[in-house]
């Protein structure tokens, strides 16, 4: 819909930043990835991922993964900023083959709004290492043996399996090659195989 109608879907001044995704129900904006969430959660009739017991631990979860998520942003920004390849894949379906060298320059350009819409960190290694390691291994930890992380199946398990996408993309994602190897970081894939092993089987047995 374009940065100006977002914004004014979100209701914010020009100076600010609008960001996707935004939930649009008429009579409500829902400007809020966690909170859409949550209306998804109350509106739908499964099992809550939202357990009041767990609402604490949960909005902790959220916040690792958003930190995480923030330097993933910004790998996969700089990486889809220099690689060609990556920039065809990311043109529309539409877009014809022979016509997509000479549009990927448009794919380049997006990712750098982006990247300085998001005020993505220049110094990603340090961040990666400072950052991400850490809280990776806190998610390592947190799981142990057990097959969630809060003893049973919430958005904390939901959101830390989304954030995995930024250091590995699931086999099963229909994604080009460049454009998965523009998701991957090849180090944290080596080191935290287990999670994103435990990933995988969380998404192949709840997904339906």
């Amino acid at each position: 819909m374009g940065e100006l109608l977002l914004r004014r879907k979100v209701r914010r001044s020009a100076p600010s930043k609008a960001t996707v995704p935004v939930l649009d129900i008429g009579e409500r904006v829902i400007p809020d990835s966690i909170e859409i969430a949550r209306y998804a959660d109350g509106v739908g009739k499964g099992a809550t991922l939202f357990p009041k017991e767990h609402d604490a631990a949960i909005r902790e979860w959220c916040d690792v993964a958003n930190r995480m998520m923030d330097v993933g942003r910004a790998w996969v920004l700089a990486n889809l900023a220099a690689s060609h390849e990556a920039q065809k894949e990311a043109l529309p379906r539409f877009t014809p083959g022979f016509a997509r060298p000479l549009l990927a320059p448009m794919s380049r350009q997006a990712a750098l709004f982006l990247a300085k819409k998001h005020m993505t960190p220049k110094d990603i290694e340090s961040r990666v290492d400072d950052t991400v390691r850490p809280l990776l291994t806190r998610v390592r930890e947190a799981k142990g043996d057990k097959p969630y992380l809060l003893g049973e199946l919430t958005f904390a398990d939901v959101v830390i399996c989304t954030m995995l996408a930024a250091v590995r993309p699931r086999a099963e994602a229909k994604l080009g090659p460049a454009t998965r190897k523009i998701w991957t970081y090849e180090s944290l894939e080596r080191d935290f195989g287990d999670p994103l092993d435990w990933r995988d089987a969380l998404y192949a047995k709840h997904r339906s």
